[in-house]
């Protein structure tokens, strides 16, 4: 097995990161030709590329974030996918749940434009899932299955919003699951892409769940009150908030898009 180890904690771990190798155990980072260095055998292409089979370490970071996930640990969700989509190209689940890891940690968070980018980062993320789907070597039903499923639980999520704004405007209940809808209809897009070169069953199955198939209220109810403070002009000023959820996805719910 062609293997570098690292000079300063002998770990294995080594990835390539722009125009470095670096060390995941201790944060070393190597050139090109430091890296050639540490390669205990094996050889290296004329391109100077070193090669390294890390596939190992690459289901140890899907093991990893999986986990992460059914802990809704969103921090390490975005973390460990972020590992495997800059070592596995053209992976839908990778792609799709650093995105989406990102945007649920968001909810948590009083900055509601910060929240708005990165549920657009979720949406652009989504937008590739039909082109990674021709060449992708996954298990493509389980990861279509998987993500369909992630989105439709972020309806059961708790988050912060802001009853001082107005009933549609940024940070509102309605504002948030506008956001919530926009990323179903992007996926919803791409399975309608799919289907038009493979019209499997399983497919539109997967569409039938996501799609609504009757005009439901979307019922919110407040779990707690919460206070954030806010400094303005030297001062604290204190702006009534609450976390909430959504309700009632035994069905899909309609569609409530802020234009």
């Amino acid at each position: 097995m062609k293997k570098m180890t690292c000079e300063m904690c002998n770990s294995i771990d080594i990835i390539k990161d722009g125009d470095f190798y670096v060390c995941q155990a201790c944060g070393t980072k190597y050139t090109v030709e430091a890296a050639k260095k540490l390669m205990i055998e094996g050889t290296v292409d004329v391109k100077g590329t070193v090669k390294i089979d890390n596939s190992a370490f690459i289901e140890k970071y899907l093991d990893n974030a999986r986990r992460a996930l059914s802990k809704e640990d969103w921090e390490e969700v975005e973390k460990y996918y972020n590992m495997v989509e800059q070592n596995v190209p053209n992976n839908m689940e990778a792609v799709f749940f650093s995105a989406y890891g990102k945007a649920m940690l968001s909810l948590s968070d009083s900055e509601f434009y910060k929240r708005q980018q990165k549920f657009k980062v979720l949406e652009k993320s989504i937008s590739v899932i039909n082109d990674y789907y021709e060449v992708t070597k996954e298990n493509k039903e389980t990861v279509l299955r998987n993500i369909a499923a992630a989105i439709q639980k972020m309806y059961t999520l708790k988050f912060v919003c802001n009853y001082s704004t107005g009933k549609y405007a940024v940070g509102s209940q309605y504002w948030q699951i506008g956001l919530f809808n926009l990323t179903r209809q992007a996926f919803i897009t791409e399975l309608d892409q799919i289907l038009e070169k493979h019209d499997y069953s399983y497919i539109r199955e997967i569409k039938a769940q996501l799609t609504p198939t009757k005009k439901m209220a979307v019922m919110l109810r407040p779990v707690f009150t919460a206070r954030m403070t806010a400094r303005r002009s030297g001062r604290f000023a204190d702006t009534a908030t609450s976390i909430l959820t959504g309700a009632g996805m035994a069905e899909p719910l309609s569609v409530h898009i802020i234009r």
